[in-house]
């Protein structure tokens, strides 16, 4: 059991007097961690101690000169404290002999909860490296407010999950605290809500279901993290919101988070990008998948693949698990059903791995005015400038200008550009541009 974390370190002399003001704020630091880890708020421990609310609210804050060795335990006896722990107490208040490092309490066991990868990431090494330099620096490059945050972000199928996951296998020795993996889309496909976030932390990092209000949660979460070599992932973040009540300010632990949309509103942090992969890299990933030997025998029906797959991680395992499954076909098989778009997304699904899903994650978090949009621009093939999405749109430039910016920050428009004119031109990603044309014609989300 680990207990480092919550210890009371001795005066720098033995036998000098205690500091009074240093006392009462280890003790006060030590009853609130205390409380917080049992799952008490103020109230409960009141009138679990019989002592009054005020008087522990002092307690905690440091305005009580010494508490008196009954009140200790009072407070001990409410909490259930063991002996040893009560001796702690007791010691952080005056009473006793203290130590140089005397655990306050048990914490669980640190939790990993990273999901399996599959080897080999192909093309993403340098973006790996970056992800796992920031995150395990020493600190002192941390912006204020932000602490260790890393926000990757990426078109629908562009790797974001199997990126974050690597890195966070790769960075598990630097947070022996636990490493917590949490996905931010929950099974009825609505975003978990701030206060979920909070809970479903707080559950691995302390077990038991915390009793605490929506705020006192928060502020044990933070207390938590603070204090401890945590790793949080979060996985298919859709808001600002969701990730704030991670953040502690403190560099101890770090958040790394795959997003279906940029994050401009959080603190500074370390922001990648996934493009798709280069055409030479996409071919390699279905070389892993297949084996050389049967992607050398036809190789042009290789590189349609990969081509109709656009290029993305997604599309690309699929395509190569789909071939996988059928050894008895020819691969130029699949390069033709795949050429024609209007039976793409169906063919592009094994198992639970769909790229229809994958983009439907993200319409389901678009404005209908922004749904209405894409549904029209799928309809432009190519390249299109904001006079161009204008005409299609049936509104004024302004408006359209606005429109591409949202979509562009949802992962949903590919930025080009500027062009010798000095315009900026866009491109709907192809996967985005399929489903936007299959639900203009009457899919369902």
């Amino acid at each position: 059991m680990k207990s480092s974390a919550w210890t009371i370190a001795a005066p720098n002399t033995p036998g000098e007097p205690p500091e009074r003001t240093r006392q009462q704020h280890e003790f006060g630091v030590a009853l609130s961690t205390l409380r917080v880890l049992v799952g008490l708020t103020q109230e409960e421990l009141s009138e679990n101690s019989g002592l009054s609310v005020r008087t522990i609210r002092n307690l905690e804050n440091g305005h009580t000169e010494r508490p008196r060795k009954k009140t200790c335990e009072l407070l001990a006896h409410a909490l259930d404290l063991s002996d040893t722990e009560t001796r702690s107490l007791l010691a952080a208040a005056g009473w006793g002999v203290r130590s140089r490092s005397v655990p306050l309490t048990e914490l669980p066991q640190p939790r990993s909860e990273l999901p399996l990868t599959a080897p080999g990431l192909v093309g993403r090494q340098e973006i790996l490296a970056g992800v796992c330099r920031y995150l395990s620096g020493d600190g002192s490059t941390y912006p204020a407010g932000g602490g260790r945050l890393a926000v990757v972000t990426g078109p629908p199928g562009s790797g974001k999950t199997a990126l974050v996951a690597h890195a966070a296998q790769l960075l598990r020795e630097e947070f022996p605290d636990g490493q917590i993996f949490i996905d931010l889309d929950d099974s009825s496909h609505e975003p978990l809500s701030p206060a979920a976030v909070v809970l479903r932390l707080l559950r691995s990092l302390r077990g038991g279901e915390p009793s605490e209000t929506g705020e006192e949660r928060a502020a044990a979460l933070r207390a938590l993290l603070a204090d401890r070599r945590v790793l949080v992932v979060a996985d298919n973040a859709d808001s600002e919101a969701q990730i704030r009540p991670l953040l502690t300010g403190s560099p101890g632990s770090a958040v790394l988070v795959a997003a279906r949309r940029q994050l401009w509103a959080l603190p500074q942090s370390y922001a990648v990008e996934l493009d798709p992969l280069s055409p030479e890299e996409a071919v390699l990933v279905l070389e892993n998948l297949l084996g050389r030997d049967r992607t050398a025998t036809e190789p042009s029906a290789v590189q349609s693949i990969a081509l109709s797959c656009g290029h993305l991680p997604l599309s690309l395992h699929v395509a190569g698990l789909w071939i996988a499954a059928r050894p008895h076909r020819r691969l130029r098989e699949l390069a033709d059903r795949l050429v024609d778009e209007k039976d793409r997304l169906d063919t592009l699904r094994v198992g639970d791995l769909s790229l229809r899903a994958s983009v439907a994650a993200y319409f389901r978090r678009l404005a209908p005015a922004e749904q209405e949009a894409l549904h029209r621009l799928g309809a432009l093939r190519g390249y299109f400038d904001v006079g161009d999405a204008a005409t299609a749109l049936g509104v004024s430039r302004a408006t359209a200008a606005d429109l591409i910016d949202d979509l562009t920050h949802h992962q949903m428009i590919w930025l080009s550009g500027p062009t010798s004119e000095g315009l900026f031109r866009y491109q709907l990603h192809d996967s985005v541009r399929l489903y936007a044309s299959w639900a203009a014609a009457g899919g369902a989300y």
